[in-house]
């Protein structure tokens, strides 16, 4: 049986932003010179990028810092409930 990665709210959002762009996550990782591991990490909700990474996620994405903040805000406030 093969199982299916969950993707968390930083996931999706960074996973749709890709889509966008017609990009893959090793691209992501080789243009922002983050290592693939915490591409990967982040995606699943197992590690919540530092926020050098968080900057170098916006500027590579295109997307705003806000839309990142909120989107890993939103997964510790559903973790907690």
């Amino acid at each position: 049986m093969r199982k299916t990665k969950k993707h968390c709210a930083l996931g999706k959002l960074i996973s749709k932003r890709l889509v966008d762009l017609e990009e893959t996550q090793d691209w992501l990782a080789k243009t922002s010179k983050i290592q693939p591991c915490l591409i990967s990490k982040y995606c699943t909700g197992n590690s919540i990028p530092s926020a050098q990474n968080i900057y170098k996620l916006a500027v590579t994405l295109e997307i705003d810092i806000d839309k990142i903040l909120k989107a890993i805000m939103d997964e510790k406030e559903h973790k907690a409930s």
